[in-house]
């Protein structure tokens, strides 16, 4: 949950071990490691322990329409789009290997809103012959480029990823991606001012409430449980959410590590959040805030922030 927007959901997995957890746990610094090896670390540490703590059964892992025809465009089913924080969201499902796997599939120009071949080439690259990992990997870059085909933006080039694991767009537009076990959720504006991040995370963990006092500050804490019909379990990880689509938002602007404790997240039962920016390096922002739940299992959130005083510099 830390500023550096990395395509989260693709770079991290999570342990049970009490070790993963502390390390985990261990306060966010500036010093020892590189900022974007502690950030892969952190959330390394966190989404395994948070993963084995998850009682997967409720998971929607029936997909209605195996693919059988190597159909790439029916394979990554749309199930949501919405506008959010001024961007248009889309959230896709992608396909387990049983239902669809890239090395029989040949592409033709008819995907090319959806996919480019540079794209999957990097794809199988990173994920090393995953084909389930390729898959949610596709479905971030493809849930993304439907949010841009939306918004009539077309002829994007290969989206790749830079350094701290973010898609590489073209300086006027924004975009984020999220994963979440098949889940993809991409969302997407024209905007050169600002920058927009994107989470998904499930509503339900056991490890919340351990967790809690190193992901929420004091006064976070004190309003805990004040969201209707929302448990303090849940409550708790739609605050990690969004604190994860802040970092994503503000990355472009601060390009460094960030402590859980430097912004404050308060959602309202709206589905707004009002958000509080305690950077130790004082930079202030303005910002929209957007949450709603998924499918009853997941938390999707979204922040959208820009620079009022114009001063800093946007690296991407």
């Amino acid at each position: 949950m830390h500023l550096v927007w990395l395509d989260f959901s693709i770079c991290m997995m999570f342990s049970i071990t009490s070790i993963f957890v502390s390390s985990m746990l261990t306060r966010r610094s500036s010093t020892l490691l590189s900022s974007s090896n502690k950030r892969i670390m952190k959330k390394m540490h966190f989404e395994r322990f948070y993963s084995s703590n998850f009682d997967d059964s409720s998971l929607d892992t029936d997909h209605e329409n195996v693919v059988s025809n190597n159909n790439l465009i029916d394979a990554y089913q749309t199930l949501n789009t919405r506008n959010l924080c001024g961007a248009q969201c889309v959230i896709i499902q992608s396909p387990t290997p049983e239902e669809f796997q890239f090395n029989s599939f040949q592409l033709n120009t008819q995907i090319y809103n959806h996919i480019l071949p540079e794209e999957i080439e990097f794809g199988k690259i990173k994920e090393k012959s995953n084909d389930a990992r390729l898959n949610k990997f596709i479905g971030g870059r493809i849930a993304l480029r439907r949010a841009f085909d939306i918004l009539q933006v077309s002829e994007l080039a290969p989206i790749m990823r830079d350094s701290w694991g973010a898609p590489i767009l073209p300086m006027h537009l924004t975009g984020s991606i999220s994963h979440k076990d098949y889940y993809a959720v991409g969302v997407a504006a024209i905007d050169d001012k600002g920058r927009v991040g994107v989470d998904i995370e499930r509503c339900n963990n056991k490890a919340a409430t351990t967790l809690q006092r190193r992901i929420l500050t004091d006064n976070e804490r004190a309003t805990l449980g004040k969201l209707p019909n929302i448990p303090i379990e849940e409550d708790i990880l739609l605050r990690f959410s969004f604190k994860e689509s802040v970092y994503k938002a503000i990355h472009p602007f601060l390009p460094r590590s960030i402590d859980f404790a430097e912004v404050e997240v308060y959602p309202s039962a709206d589905g707004t959040a009002e958000l509080k920016f305690l950077l130790k390096t004082k930079e202030i922002f303005n910002y929209k805030a957007s949450w709603f739940r998924f499918r009853d299992i997941y938390w999707v959130t979204c922040v959208y922030v820009s620079d009022p005083s114009t001063q800093y510099t946007k690296y991407r």
